[in-house]
């Protein structure tokens, strides 16, 4: 199973969960992520009154394609914490995942987790 969110002030917006037409889970790549940050994520965060935002996102392969850090340039300019993006993602930081955290408690409320 791959689920995607993002957790900020307002909220949360997700679970994202990654699956096929037939509702099968699948594996992210460059395509399947950038779909779900212009189709999923951007609509969602328009939604709310946002004025400014960071955004940030480890550095998974499928996230630092050098067409999703094209997109997410575009779409936030300087205030993207990435690898390979303005501000870079520093190595094995801990301190900067509270999403690998908060995402294995809601798998656990939600019943998808052991």
């Amino acid at each position: 199973m791959t689920v995607w969110c993002t957790l900020w002030a307002g909220g949360i917006i997700g679970p994202y969960f990654f699956k096929n037409d037939k509702g099968h889970n699948v594996t992210v790549n460059g395509d399947r992520y950038r779909a779900t940050i212009t189709n999923f994520f951007i609509p969602e965060l328009n939604s709310h009154d946002v004025q400014e935002l960071w955004f940030q996102q480890d550095g998974a392969a499928c996230n630092t394609a050098r067409a999703t850090i094209d997109l997410l340039k575009d779409t936030f300019g300087d205030p993207l914490i990435s690898r390979f993006g303005p501000v870079n993602w520093p190595p094995r930081s801990c301190d900067l995942t509270p999403l690998d955290l908060f995402s294995v408690g809601l798998c656990k409320v939600i019943g998808l987790c052991g």
